[in-house]
């Protein structure tokens, strides 16, 4: 009841948006979506009536504000991007001519620690799971300011030497919302982030090293559970994963992408769907010749749940207590 009561506000606000009354009802939708991003609460807002409400521009205008109430709740600070939609079949099925890109955040962007770890925690869940992807990660050294219009676009060289290091990523899809409310608000939610997972430190690399260079020739494979079912490679992104980076860089209406910030690059091997009910026990990713990364699942207590963080089997580090801990904020 609450789930509906919430998209239906949700829905008469984004009619006001649309109406002219953007600047008060688009920050009440903000305010909707950051707490039910902070409270794992579901939100049922049916497409039907909000068809047509909102544009792309909305979206980002949505998720720009979205975190900037996250800013001011202690750990939910953005850290970095991630991009979606680097599949041109993907773009298709979303109505879209480019990426997209969101903001991803402190408490659900985490790195796999020791259970001895000092201020280890288990992951703020999305409220449903949609699936997995194995990705590039990368932290910038250096920062890359906004573009102007008339600005010139950053080529990969340059951005590739912004770059501190890279390494594979999982990121599981996650939404708030129980069903498609359409893209603009989709995109308002994160753009289906749910948690991020980096690798742990062993497995970075720095811009110079094959494991980035080589990026298009590295075969990804994803498991669940030990099956395999998901095969590809670093050329599924764009050719070659620093585009994705690259793309973001250039793209006009961004904030800053800050030194110690992340970015992950989209899938390189599609996006594998999780069942909402049965997760699987295990995730891998592996990068052939590079390594591979884990994570572990809770199995769901009930046919209804899909939460993550009912297991103390593996814990985390939000990414910039893991990177501040081993002083990993600085170009190489």
């Amino acid at each position: 009841a609450m789930a509906a009561a919430r998209g239906a506000v949700l829905a008469r606000l984004a009619q006001r948006a649309s109406g002219g009354e953007g600047g008060s009802a688009g920050r009440e939708i903000a305010r909707i979506l950051a707490q039910a991003r902070r409270e794992s609460a579901p939100l049922e807002v049916a497409a039907a009536d909000v068809a047509g409400a909102l544009s792309l521009a909305d979206g980002y205008e949505l998720q720009r504000l979205v975190a900037r109430e996250l800013a001011a709740v202690p750990g939910w600070e953005s850290v970095g991007f991630k991009v979606g939609a680097t599949a041109l079949p993907v773009q298709q099925r979303m109505g879209l001519t480019e990426p997209f890109m969101a903001e991803v955040f402190a408490a659900n962007t985490l790195v796999p620690v020791d259970p001895g770890t000092s201020a280890a925690a288990r992951p703020v869940p999305p409220v449903l799971t949609r699936g997995i992807e194995a990705e590039w990660g990368f932290m910038l050294g250096r920062d890359l300011p906004t573009l102007g219009q008339d600005d010139r676009d950053y080529d990969r060289d340059e951005v590739a030497e912004a770059v501190s290091f890279c390494f594979p990523v999982i990121e599981i899809t996650g939404t708030r919302y129980v069903e498609s409310p359409g893209f603009p608000l989709f995109l308002a939610d994160g753009g289906g982030n749910g948690l991020v997972i980096v690798s742990p430190k062993r497995l970075w690399r720095a811009p110079s090293d094959w494991e980035l260079k080589d990026a298009s020739d590295i075969a990804v494979r994803t498991s669940l559970d030990g099956v395999p079912v998901a095969e590809g490679s670093g050329r599924q992104v764009m050719g070659h994963p620093l585009e994705a980076l690259t793309w973001l860089a250039n793209k006009r209406g961004r904030r800053v992408i800050r030194s110690g910030e992340i970015v992950s690059s989209g899938a390189a091997n599609g996006n594998h769907p999780l069942p909402l009910t049965a997760l699987p026990a295990q995730i891998k990713v592996e990068f052939q010749g590079w390594g591979d990364l884990s994570l572990a699942l809770p199995s769901p207590a009930g046919p209804d749940t899909e939460c993550l963080d009912r297991t103390d089997e593996q814990l985390f580090l939000p990414f910039p207590a893991y990177r501040d801990a081993f002083s990993l904020s600085v170009k190489q």
